[in-house]
């Protein structure tokens, strides 16, 4: 979580920056950026499914005789397992929260504010916030994918232990 509100933090300054030097002229430029999202929830959407229904396959892959062989490797092996499965449910409860945090966001800009903050408009701070966001999920996509070789790694070494 530490990273994720690092990486937040890094991109809003970033950006709120750009957006300042350019007085606000390339907002339009990320909020095609925002169109992403789509795509981005259909990725995690799609490799979330498809991530869950492989833990549980490998995880019966993991057969008896293991079990009974080596009951510390076992439990060690099926403890890995539940750990990235509980993290892909967190992975997906954030992602959630993210989408509909941004599309408060959107509803906010909707209002067209024109009240500044310190000598910056509301409607920048939000872009900068928005785009934060769109990072944030991003690295969440690629987190999930990265768990997803784990879990491949993981299945190679236990079959070649049963081979």
């Amino acid at each position: 979580m530490q990273k994720l509100i690092t990486i937040f933090l890094f991109i809003f300054v970033i950006v709120l920056v750009l957006i300042t030097f350019t007085s606000g002229n390339i907002l339009p430029v990320f909020s095609r950026l925002f169109e992403g999202y789509f795509a981005i929830l259909t990725v995690f959407g799609a490799t979330s499914i498809a991530f869950s229904n492989y833990l549980d396959t490998v995880i019966r892959d993991i057969s008896e005789k293991k079990k009974l062989e080596d009951l510390e490797a076992y439990s060690n092996v099926v403890d890995s397992f539940i750990d990235l499965k509980n993290e892909l449910i967190s992975n997906v409860l954030l992602f959630v929260g993210l989408i509909i945090a941004n599309y408060i966001l959107l509803g906010v800009v909707d209002l067209n504010i024109n009240i500044c903050i310190l000598g910056i408009k509301v409607n920048w701070i939000i872009g900068s916030v928005q785009l934060s966001l769109f990072v944030v999920a991003t690295y969440i996509v690629y987190n999930q994918i990265s768990s997803f070789k784990t879990a491949n790694e993981f299945k190679r070494v236990i079959l070649k232990g049963e081979s």
